[in-house]
């Protein structure tokens, strides 16, 4: 059997700090035949954390791991990646490096300024999705009854499956994406959904609008840069993500559970007591 891929969240790293928890990591992996892929993402989350020593060791704690793999790209260019094999009806592609390799290699070359840098990024990243969201509740509080929206949808699944992933729906969303992607020609939106990286992409934005503007339950806000994760879990056959996240991890099995049966999402508890 191959092996499946793990994702793990950035939350998590701070938990594989003991040597004895790093061994235990690395048992599963061999027992549960999965391959730890660290992403882009993981560099660059924890390259914003402000004390310097917590910063450098975390980032040696991915380097420890991943024993000189590449890091998988971030994941909008994963997205392009997918959507260029996907025209050139190729099945699959190979990664190349993110480009932030060298964050594992010294994390002293590090400036204060090149930090401040992310945390502007990320800040812009987080309020544009902010943005997405506002008008979203504009447009039901203006076209449609709350109480009724609830009865149409009445959980994530439901809304995703009759209303989200469909090309009336989202045609706007992908011609953007595409452009922003400097994709080439116009947005096949039918062949866009049927690719498993960008459904899952968008079935996680669909998750987020359903929690935040439709359900009761409203829960812990996710933001940009997690949902965009589940772009990873299109990688592999099987795949694993892992997070101490509650609000992710919901909106996450909002997307997969009885949707996708070869993607899992589980917490850290779960994981290091037992992988099934």
């Amino acid at each position: 059997m191959s092996s499946g891929a793990l994702i793990i969240d950035s939350n998590c790293f701070r938990r594989l700090e003991e040597p004895r928890i790093q061994e235990s990591f690395r048992r599963i992996l061999n027992a549960k035949n999965l391959e730890f892929w660290p992403t882009a993402l993981n560099a660059f989350e924890l390259a914003k954390t402000r004390t310097n020593a917590i910063r450098e060791r975390l980032l040696r704690i991915i380097s420890a791991l991943c024993q000189g793999s590449l890091l998988l790209p971030t994941p909008p260019s994963i997205l392009r990646r997918i959507a260029l094999a996907g025209l050139r009806g190729e099945i699959g592609f190979q990664t190349e490096a993110s480009g932030l390799e060298w964050l594992l290699e010294d994390a002293r070359d590090l400036t204060p300024e090149i930090i401040d840098q992310a945390q502007v990024l990320c800040r812009r990243i987080d309020a544009s999705f902010e943005d997405l969201h506002a008008e979203m509740r504009s447009y039901l509080k203006e076209n449609c009854n709350g109480k009724v929206i609830k009865e149409i949808w009445p959980s994530a699944r439901d809304f995703l499956d009759s209303q989200w992933m469909h090309p009336e729906q989202l045609d706007t969303i992908i011609h953007g994406i595409w452009r922003i992607l400097e994709l080439p020609g116009t947005a096949p939106i039918e062949f866009v959904l049927s690719m498993k990286g960008w459904r899952l992409y968008l079935e996680g934005l669909g998750a987020t609008i359903f929690r935040r503007a439709i359900s009761s339950e409203q829960g812990k806000i996710v933001q940009m840069s997690d949902l965009s994760q589940l772009v990873y879990l299109a990688g592999r056959h099987r795949t694993i993500l892992i997070t101490e996240d509650i609000g992710f991890l919901q909106t996450v099995r909002d997307v997969v559970e009885g949707r996708h049966r070869d993607v899992r999402v589980i917490s850290w508890e779960d994981f290091i007591r037992s992988v099934v």
